[in-house]
């Protein structure tokens, strides 16, 4: 069981989210330094470090590191940052955004999710390479 924050930045996403998990794909290939670990926000390690409004909150992706919280767009962002190069940049450009714009948009994408991208029937399981990678 996870008790304190991990050292990495964590993704904490819906694990019956299509495009989530299309996200956190997305990311594990592109992310070779290993700086990102994911969760599941209906797993062990969400109940553990998050608030039961964060865990319950499925519309919205939580991103930690440390004490620190990013939520929405500005998670999107900090997942990005964490990746660097390209999409790291990309990251700076997004943020010229007002956050309540660049939410709006997170927010009406969120609530079409399931429908756009379809719903998963369990949770993502990771396959043996990305084991290391999820936390429970």
């Amino acid at each position: 069981m996870v008790t304190e924050a991990p050292d990495k930045t964590v993704i904490f996403f819906d694990g019956y989210c299509g495009l989530c998990n299309g996200v956190v794909d997305f990311m594990i290939v592109r992310d070779s330094k290993r700086n990102l670990l994911y969760s599941p926000l209906q797993g062990e390690t969400a109940r553990t470090l998050l608030t039961e409004a964060e865990r319950t909150d499925l519309n919205t992706v939580i991103v930690t590191r440390g004490t620190e919280r990013f939520k929405k767009s500005d998670a999107v962002f900090k997942a990005l940052s964490e990746i660097g190069g390209f999409y790291g940049a990309l990251a700076v450009v997004g943020r010229v955004f007002p956050r309540f714009v660049r939410d709006t948009v997170y927010d009406f994408v969120a609530q079409n999710r399931y429908g756009l991208f379809g719903r998963r029937d369990s949770c993502r399981l990771p396959n043996a390479a990305e084991r290391a990678l999820f936390l429970p």
